[in-house]
């Protein structure tokens, strides 16, 4: 029996799938990126609408394109990975200021450690050792 030749859909950079291909790859990407961004506030509920989700990838994708000057095409979209850490957050397991709390805390343990070098300096040049 003959067997029939695979075909190649590896396309680089540069190059221009057909239109039918072009269209059908389009209605899917479309498809998965609106289930994606539906979904997720769909799941997590607590005010989060479909159209802020919307909006919000709109302006992150727009923005990741003005920065990268269009070098790479990319959707920034929800992500289901935080549909957990939501959940915990909007159940009240974690208050509202939580999430400025590792940043308070680091800024206070820098500034400690910084001036616990300082004491720790002063010390050790007026501190006599016998020798």
């Amino acid at each position: 029996m003959k067997m029939k030749p695979a075909v190649d859909l590896v396309y680089n950079i540069k190059d221009k799938p057909p239109v039918g291909v072009v269209i059908l790859s389009a209605i899917q990407q479309l498809l998965a990126i609106m289930v994606a961004t539906i979904a997720v506030p769909a799941a997590v509920g607590n005010g989060m609408t479909a159209s802020a989700a919307l909006f919000g990838a709109g302006v992150g994708t727009i923005v990741y394109l003005l920065f990268t000057k269009n070098a790479s095409p990319v959707f920034l979209g929800s992500s289901f990975a935080f549909i957990g850490p939501m959940l915990t957050a909007f159940a009240g397991a974690a208050p509202p200021a939580a999430g400025s709390a590792p940043a308070c805390h680091g800024t206070a343990a820098r500034f400690a450690a910084s001036r616990g070098r300082r004491c720790q300096e002063g010390r050790d040049r007026t501190a006599t050792h016998p020798s």
